[in-house]
């Protein structure tokens, strides 16, 4: 007994060090604009805020910084984002490693236990996850731990009753949309074999490890950093959206709920072979086909229905527990938004239904264990190829916009201000990587839907002055030499004939610098009397520098 355990914490080891390996080695080098934001808000480390303190993930700005002291102390010498990465990687394949125990204990058959743990680490969005910046893996490493627990022998005794309650608070801590699991293990406590009195007894622990980890630290980051006014809740004026699965029912019809139906069951479906509709990078536009994800969906039910009182048998509370967390990350998707969160998570559920109707078919067909070996592995391989070579791939390599970065670099510094249209994340990696200080005109509109397009551009007019009274502004060019495209995602207000219009009637402009036909242009105000608000003068002025950049 003792040898085979042994055998297993190997096996254990080995999973976690070789998706260690994995995910860090190949991880995302396409940053998101909520990538760059988060590693920004870890080096500035402003505590105090309560843009540090976001309600559906408190806990994430805190562990980055922390992590981030501690690789200034270790002396990283990578930046913060691949610091958070190298996080990522530790607790993404600390959490299959888990998964691969919690398996093996369900199945005591090794092979499924590590086709099952192979399955979820190679799986689109844990793949992802893993290997970029946000910390989903630290969540869902929680959410394994208290699986894990909740499904040893000694989960009843009050060690284990507590450590199931503390890992779960800190799995809503580090994402709320966790906070579906919460309904599905209260009833798997109850469905438990033991003694009602017992059952009870431990259940009280849970929720008092719940209210000490969870909702006592939660309320105080709520009331202290959040910024959100407790009396706005209870009148009803600011809803409880950062818990990241109360329904948003209001204000919308039921039939643009119908109309979302579609959507959810490819996202569904395509979460279960670990493929996501949404591309994982705003350079992607990845054209998913789900005619394998729908069959995948059909064998996992196919498989629990023909060996179900075998598997209630055996597991009759996890199997609840499984089917009904399934289900309302279902609803939560469907009624809430396609969280990225969503999709991650709810592999474990559905992986876990699958390898226990899995094993009992092996152990039905005892024919199907000589060809199962190969038939795993060769699955995994074709996820493991279709995954890199459709999303991941298009994830890493040379980024184009870190380039563009360290071009800029030679000519702006860190008194500039650079006015970008905000529509790409050029502004979110020239904040990151260049230290200069940003005017992002979409997000000016953003933040101002209902007001006039006047208004919000006097209110970057004011910005740009300020700047301008302090060092260098510089301008994109493309913002008033381009053709640009209303874009879809705009507010109403935010019109861009009346932005370049704006700009050239304020504005003189000198070249900077060119990168790649891409004009970076300098901003002058125009002298008092000459011209102030004349937009001929200004463009006569642009066509000339532009055609001549040496005037």
């Amino acid at each position: 007994m003792k040898q085979r355990e042994y055998k297993i914490h190997i096996f254990f080891l080995t999973v976690f060090l070789f998706f260690f390996l994995f995910y860090f080695f190949l991880r995302i080098t396409y940053y998101s604009s909520d990538s760059i934001n988060y590693a920004l808000s870890i080096e500035e480390g402003a505590v105090s805020s309560h843009n540090f303190w976001r309600m559906e993930h408190p806990l994430w700005e805190i562990t980055g910084r922390g992590a981030y002291l501690l690789g200034a102390l270790l002396g990283f010498k990578g930046n913060t984002l691949e610091l958070m990465q190298l996080l990522n990687a530790v607790c993404g394949s600390l959490a299959v490693a888990f998964f691969f125990l919690i398996i093996f204990r369900l199945t005591k058959s090794l092979k499924t236990s590590l086709f099952c743990a192979f399955l979820l680490g190679f799986s689109y969005y844990f793949w992802f996850w893993n290997a970029e910046v946000k910390f989903y893996s630290l969540a869902a490493l929680f959410v394994m731990l208290t699986i894990y627990f909740f499904t040893a022998e000694s989960f009843l005794a009050p060690a284990g009753t507590l450590l199931t309650g503390f890992f779960f608070a800190l799995a809503m801590l580090y994402h709320s949309a966790n906070m579906v699991l919460f309904l599905p293990l209260t009833i798997a406590f109850f469905l438990n074999a033991s003694p009602l009195k017992k059952k009870f007894s431990s259940y009280m622990l849970f929720l008092a490890a719940i209210l000490v980890f969870f909702v006592i630290p939660h309320l105080i980051i709520l009331i202290k950093f959040s910024g959100i006014n407790m009396l706005d809740i209870v009148t009803g004026k600011t809803p409880l959206t950062w818990f990241g699965v109360a329904p948003r029912l209001a204000g919308v019809g039921i039939h643009e709920h119908i109309l979302k139906l579609p959507l959810f069951l490819n996202l569904l479906s395509a979460s279960l072979v670990c493929r996501g509709i949404e591309a994982p990078a705003p350079e992607l536009q990845l054209d998913i086909q789900l005619a394998y994800f729908g069959l995948f969906l059909i064998i996992v039910m196919l498989l629990f229905i023909k060996f179900n009182k075998k598997i209630m048998e055996k597991h009759c509370a996890l199997s609840f527990l499984c089917l009904l967390w399934i289900l309302l990350q279902a609803a939560a998707m469907w009624l809430v938004d396609p969280y990225n969160y969503y999709i991650y998570i709810v592999l474990i559920p559905v992986i876990i239904l699958l390898s226990l109707g899995l094993q009992e078919l092996l152990n039905f067909y005892p024919v199907l264990k000589t060809v199962s070996t190969a038939l795993m592995t060769t699955s995994l391989i074709a996820l493991l190829t279709s995954n890199y070579l459709i999303g991941i791939k298009q994830c890493r390599g040379e980024n184009e916009a870190l380039v563009k970065m360290k071009y800029y670099s030679q000519y702006i510094d860190k008194a500039d201000t650079v006015v970008f249209l905000g529509l790409s994340n050029d502004h979110e990696y020239a904040r990151y990587y260049l230290k200069c200080r940003v005017i992002n005109i979409f997000q000016f509109f953003l933040d101002s839907p209902f007001q006039s397009t006047e208004n919000v551009l006097e209110q970057i007019k004011s910005g740009i002055d300020f700047h301008l009274s302090e060092g260098r502004v510089l301008l994109d060019g493309d913002i008033i030499e381009g053709n640009l495209i209303q874009p879809q995602n705009a507010p109403p207000n935010m019109n861009m004939d009346q932005i370049k219009k704006f700009f050239l009637r304020n504005y003189r402009f000198k070249p900077y610098f060119i990168y790649y036909g891409r004009k970076i242009l300098k901003l002058e105000i125009f002298k008092q009397g000459i011209h102030r608000n004349q937009t001929n003068f200004g463009k006569i002025y642009l066509e000339r520098i532009l055609c001549n950049p040496d005037s």
